[in-house]
């Protein structure tokens, strides 16, 4: 059995760009009770605790068990892929409510990027020219390496497109 727990990044000092009176959330799965797993990420004794370790994860079970019975669904789920399922669901309603809701333990930094297209791409909608805006967990040589160079392209990519 596998079940689904929510937290909240407990250093005060973290930056909460979308709203900052809303805590930043994290969501995962625990095959064992989610307090438990909680506890080991915010030592560092469980893989992918970097974060935890750094900015401490409050449990937020509390607001777990207040979204409505059809978005947290049952617990616990019978494996982990209806678990993984749960927590998009609970993720989307939750964006939805103006949160940001982390699916990886906080370990991944996502940056922005914007690239300057050329105009032959088609006609210009006023002054400015086309540009694409993306982002990625990926560092910008790797980024763009992976756009313009077929061979270091994730499987399943094209150019222009972004799998992470």
């Amino acid at each position: 059995m596998v079940r689904v727990w929510l937290g909240e990044v407990k250093d005060p000092d973290f930056q909460r760009v979308a709203d900052p009176a809303r805590p930043q959330l994290l969501i995962g799965n625990a095959r064992n009770e989610p307090e438990e797993l909680i506890e080991k990420l915010n030592a560092g004794s469980t893989p992918g605790s970097g974060f935890a370790q750094t900015h401490g994860i409050r449990p937020r079970l509390d607001l777990l068990a207040s979204l409505p019975r059809t978005v947290r669904g049952p617990a616990p789920h019978p494996n982990k892929a209806e678990a993984r399922e749960r927590m998009h669901l609970i993720k989307k309603h939750l964006n939805g409510h103006g949160y940001v809701v982390d699916t990886n333990k906080g370990n991944s930094v996502y940056t922005v990027y914007v690239v300057n297209l050329r105009d032959t791409v088609g006609p210009r909608v006023g002054p400015h020219g086309w540009v694409y805006v993306g982002q990625t967990t990926r560092g910008p040589q790797e980024r763009l390496s992976d756009s313009t160079c077929p061979a270091t392209r994730p499987a399943g990519t094209s150019s222009g497109t972004e799998s992470t």
